[in-house]
């Protein structure tokens, strides 16, 4: 990968990066702030529908106890007109809370009613048969906008005398749970010990699991807190609390919850618009990235291309200079060097045309002595030769001359000596040739 690509992308990095690094720690700070501020929001419609539920289970509750302590209802002795004279007094009192009440003997006949209509005996009731048996009050699932709740009234001796089974309206507990729900756009339900949902804005749900993904046992045990789980088929967070009436029998949860895409759309369309102003101001860090490098890489080109001449051995070679920057310099101070390359080149020209006439004249004269020196030696051999004849000669006619003979062998000597010596001469000669060639 060339520089020039690799400065481009290191300059888009340069530019991107924070705006990617930005975002990122933005919506890693808005995400959580967002989804404290959601679960504190659960929270607060959780408490006002779990005080509310609580207040009207209590109100609900002492209404229960005041009828199963109220001694014409618990009296075996009572007559029925008494009994209903009793419980119409009481309904009066108390009928903003129960829809009707009914007084059973011990099998589940009606003794006293304040039903208008048909009455119905609740001996095969399954809440009925649960409360004889335990022995305890007994409250059933919520049906329509009523509950029942199945009191045993005993005598001062303990004896089992009656039931008192009243239905409790709950159609104000869940207008008020309806309109907060509503009025902050989110799911509320009550759900029993099975994990059925009791109350939820919309019937069709009613008495259906709220969720395999609910942890039901892990909220009991931990009585409040927050979960994460699907809901209808979509993602949601939930904040849940319990609803305990040991005096009931009643053990409930109010769960609120918000869809994850509900909860956060702002974060999500904000996650969006950050996005769509990256792509917009990739494109103008893109175009000063490639502005940037092409000004960078201009005068390198330059300095690059005049490098190649330079190469090639044209030191005439210049490069551009286009700013004043540590780049201008750059190219100033190459321009100085090809400069001073070029004047040493021109210098060591001269110097080898000046020094190739001495090596000519030098040779000249080289050549002239060596001639001079081989004529010199040619003519000295001749007079040894002539010398050497005339010896032989004289040796032939002055045999048993013995001092004529050393005389001739001294002088043969000279002769050999005076050959050496040109011999070094000319050597001498020749090297001092050799060296004016090689300067």
């Amino acid at each position: 990968m060339k520089f020039g690509t690799k400065l481009t992308f290191i300059l888009i990095s340069i530019g991107f990066l924070p705006l990617l690094l930005g975002g990122f720690l933005l919506f890693y700070f808005f995400e959580g702030y967002f989804k404290e501020a959601t679960y504190r929001e659960l929270e607060e419609v959780r408490d006002f529908a779990f005080f509310l539920t609580e207040n009207f289970l209590e109100n609900s509750s002492e209404c229960i106890d005041s009828l199963s302590r109220n001694p014409v209802l618990i009296s075996k002795d009572a007559l029925p007109e008494e009994v209903k004279e009793e419980l119409d007094v009481i309904y009066e009192n108390y009928k903003q809370v129960f829809r009707e009440i009914d007084i059973l003997d011990e099998n589940g006949y009606i003794i006293a009613s304040t039903r208008r209509g048909d009455r119905r005996d609740w001996k095969d009731n399954k809440w009925f048969i649960e409360a004889k048996e335990r022995e305890e009050a007994v409250i059933s699932d919520i049906y329509g906008t009523a509950l029942s709740v199945f009191c045993p009234n005993f005598d001062r001796e303990g004896e089992l005398t009656s039931f008192v089974v009243a239905s409790i309206d709950t159609k104000f507990l869940f207008r008020e749970l309806d309109f907060k729900a509503w009025e902050k756009g989110e799911d509320m339900v009550l759900v029993n010990s099975d994990g059925e949902i009791i109350f939820h804005p919309e019937e069709k749900y009613l008495f259906t699991k709220l969720g395999e993904s609910y942890p039901l046992e892990k909220s009991f045990s931990k009585k409040e807190g927050r979960a994460e789980f699907d809901f209808q088929g979509e993602d949601s967070v939930a904040s849940f609390r319990v609803i305990e009436k040991e005096s009931l029998g009643l053990k409930w949860q109010v769960v609120t919850i918000l869809s994850k895409e509900e909860a956060f759309r702002f974060l999500i369309n904000m996650a969006i618009n950050y996005i769509a102003l990256l792509v917009v101001l990739l494109f103008p860090i893109i175009i000063i990235s490639f502005f940037i490098t092409k000004r960078i890489m201009k005068p390198l080109k330059s300095l690059s291309f005049a490098a190649k001449k330079v190469g090639r051995g044209d030191f005439s070679a210049q490069a551009e200079v286009f700013s004043r920057d540590e780049f201008g310099e750059l190219a100033e101070n190459f321009n100085k060097m090809t400069r001073e390359l070029q004047e040493t080149r021109e210098m060591m020209e001269e110097e080898k045309s000046t020094l190739e006439v001495k090596i000519d004249a030098r040779t000249r004269e080289l050549n002239e002595l060596n001639t001079e020196l081989e004529n010199k030696v040619q003519e000295r051999k001749r007079e040894i030769e002539e010398k050497l004849r005339e010896v032989e000669k004289m040796s032939k006619l002055m045999v048993g001359r013995e001092m004529k003979m050393v005389e001739i062998k001294k002088q043969l000597k000279e002769a050999e000596e005076e050959i050496e010596r040109l011999k070094k001469e000319k050597s001498k000669a020749n090297n001092n040739d050799n060296f004016e060639n090689e300067s």
